[in-house]
């Protein structure tokens, strides 16, 4: 009898929680604004928005002491808007995120104030997002004596970064690179790290990383299972009077054939980067061995290198051995003085031309 009340208690319990879960997600979706007027991203300011204070007096029988705006963002960018306020009182203003949990704007948002009917001031803000719906929240306490100054306008813009890292989410989620490819992509308050996969040939490479953001990225370049850092930069950012950005190149980046990851985070913003086999020729090895009296040309060079030796007026054609030995037996004996010409040549090589003098 006691077993089956413990467990009529249990279920009890169990429902109960069920049942507060239920109402505090419920309380949660409630709080996305269902009347959120569409914020213009044109750059201009709009008309006067104004407060008020319930004053039955005056046959005004409700308050209006809080604004809330939609921001769509088609694409990740910068997003700034400004508010011109009137009033000398603190209009506050804040920037959340599409169900208005999580507040972009330092906690409890950014406030201005000691605005009046001939002098406003004007608040700015500038932040980096990434596409989608955002809410804007702006709101008084406290309005001022003189009614026709509890005004306010706003301007709001964006400027589209034109990126195509969409997908580059995590180590499990990675976006694939093509080597050779410009990518544009942004650091955001929701992206706030990016991650590609490339699979590589193998050999040398060269990269380049431009950083436009607020704050230093980083860039590394890491083996498949990320227990060995090929690569780990730092690119500064931008200066505050630059007009171009913070550029990092390695024109001499050794990579074996593998499948590696890309992960890139740090500072607000947008960044490029480009990754690509290296068109920089490789120099090629050698050493020649030519003695007097004898009728052998040595050459030791890089294996697999196609090499011609020219005396006597014939032309002799080999291909360096796996140990990049050749050795060439001539028609007649190699004289003091008489010159040698030998011509080295290999695909992705500096192409070697030498008269060399017997002595």
């Amino acid at each position: 009898m006691q077993a089956k009340k413990r467990t009529q208690i249990l279920f009890a319990a169990l429902m109960m929680s069920i049942v507060i879960l239920f109402v505090a997600s419920a309380a949660a979706r409630a709080d996305a604004p269902v009347n959120a007027i569409p914020l213009a991203l044109d750059g201009n300011y709009s008309g006067d928005k104004t407060f008020w204070v319930k004053d039955e007096e005056a046959g005004v029988a409700d308050e209006h002491m809080e604004d809330i705006y939609m921001v769509t963002m088609p694409q990740d960018g910068e997003f700034e808007f400004r508010i011109m306020t009137f009033m000398d009182n603190s209009i506050s203003y804040s920037l959340w995120n599409a169900d208005m949990s999580v507040n972009y704007l330092d906690g409890c948002g950014k406030y201005v104030s000691g605005g009046s009917a001939t002098s406003p001031k004007t608040g700015v803000v500038k932040n980096v997002l990434s596409a989608g719906t955002y809410y804007l929240k702006i709101s008084c306490s406290k309005v001022d004596s003189t009614k026709e100054n509890n005004k306010y306008r706003l301007m709001a813009k964006y400027t589209g970064y034109g990126v195509n890292d969409y997908g580059a989410y995590s180590y499990d989620q990675p976006l694939g690179y093509t080597l050779g490819t410009d990518i544009t992509g942004a650091l955001t308050f929701t992206d706030k790290e990016d991650w590609f996969v490339v699979n590589i040939p193998g050999g040398k490479y060269k990269l380049n990383i431009q950083n436009y953001c607020n704050g230093s990225i980083y860039f590394e370049l890491l083996n498949n299972d990320l227990s060995k850092t090929i690569l780990s930069s730092s690119v500064y950012e931008m200066k505050d009077d630059a007009t171009s950005p913070t550029v990092y190149n390695n024109t001499d980046l050794k990579i074996d054939p593998g499948t590696y990851y890309i992960k890139i985070k740090g500072g607000s913003g947008k960044y490029k980067f480009n990754l690509r086999k290296s068109s920089k020729k490789q120099k090629l090895a050698y050493k020649i061995t030519a003695k007097r009296n004898k009728k052998k040309v040595t050459i030791k060079t890089t294996a697999g290198a196609k090499v011609k030796v020219t005396y006597g007026g014939k032309t002799y054609t080999k291909t360096a051995n796996g140990s990049g030995k050749v050795t060439f037996k001539l028609a007649s004996k190699l004289k003091r003085g008489k010159k040698v010409k030998v011509k080295i040549t290999k695909s992705g090589y500096s192409k070697i031309s030498k008269r060399y003098v017997v002595k």
